[in-house]
């Protein structure tokens, strides 16, 4: 009933408002009459009184109006997310297998809920549910907030995985325009990597940044049709100093080496998942730093199932 009254008045204004300017054009088509002086006597009070109408009421209908609001990742405490994982990295077989992401709690700190999610899959578990299970999420204004860790991808047979944390990265904005920049961080990290057997310190360089992609009126996922999806990317860039005794060389030029894009539906939550890690490297092996062939990974995970309660 609120807005259906504030419709009114705002229609009634425009109607009020047309009446005045046709008045006004007719009082200026006369202006080159005996009359004029008259004439402007009457004008000036309908500039003045047009001007204030005006004037008010732009700011007034912006504040009135209500934003329409989204739902576009539901974290009510036992929801629950199904994938089917797929992983094909170059040079290798491909992997699949099955996945449930659940949000097992949330805590309320100064008026914010944080929720943490697991996964039941530890062994073939996607980039996605990874990284949401290896932090927090909070929703503030329309946004999706993360804080955790970013796991990198394998270098070398036998190299550990590089995390780089993060703290406040926006997801998506329910919000936002297509193709607005979200986040944008950059920062350097030290790490002794193993590669085959020879354990070496690097320093690495990267920006990592967010956007709303777009807004897609339906998308279909493993058959099934869902309305009202918003895309978000993550890119991360970056570049890599190894240390090599006294010698420092450039072990990988700067580059783009994961881009992940997410698909979230109204009232359902992530349905799609489709990820890319690319990474060159160097040729260091005049320093006797072992050679690594460059690393290509797609994967993707596809919802099957899902349980939600919206908040």
């Amino acid at each position: 009933m609120f807005f259906h009254n504030q419709f009114v008045d705002w229609f009634l204004f425009k109607i009020f408002q047309r009446n005045l300017f046709n008045s006004l054009k007719t009082l200026l088509l006369e202006a080159n009459s005996k009359s004029y002086f008259m004439k402007m006597n009457k004008i000036a009070p309908i500039f003045l009184i047009t001007a204030l109408l005006v004037g008010c009421s732009s700011d007034d209908t912006n504040d009135s109006l209500p934003v329409e609001e989204h739902n576009y990742f539901p974290l009510t405490t036992g929801n629950s997310w199904s994938y089917n994982n797929n992983r094909q990295a170059e040079g290798q077989p491909a992997t699949t297998g099955s996945e449930t992401m659940t949000v097992a709690d949330s805590t309320e700190t100064n008026g914010t809920v944080y929720y943490d999610l697991n996964s039941d899959n530890s062994s073939n578990i996607g980039f996605a549910t990874s990284t949401f299970s290896k932090g927090e999420l909070s929703k503030v204004n329309g946004k999706l907030v993360y804080s955790g860790e970013l796991e990198l991808v394998f270098i070398g047979t036998g190299a550990e995985p590089l995390t780089i944390p993060i703290n406040n990265a926006v997801v998506f904005n329910g919000s936002a325009a297509a193709g607005t920049e979200l986040y944008n961080f950059s920062d350097s990290m030290e790490q002794e990597i193993t590669v085959q057997g020879q354990t070496i310190p690097i320093t690495i360089n990267y920006t990592l940044s967010t956007h709303n992609v777009e807004v897609l009126e339906t998308y279909t996922v493993g058959g099934v049709e869902f309305e009202d999806v918003l895309a978000a990317d993550m890119l991360l860039t970056a570049s890599a100093e190894a240390s090599l005794g006294p010698v420092s060389a450039t072990f990988m030029d700067e580059q783009e080496i994961a881009s992940a894009v997410n698909y979230y539906a109204e009232g359902v939550g992530m349905i799609y998942s489709d990820v890319s890690f690319d990474a060159e490297f160097e040729d260091l092996t005049q320093f006797g730093f072992p050679e690594i062939p460059p690393i290509h990974i797609v994967s993707s995970q596809e919802i099957t199932t899902w349980t939600v309660v919206e908040e």
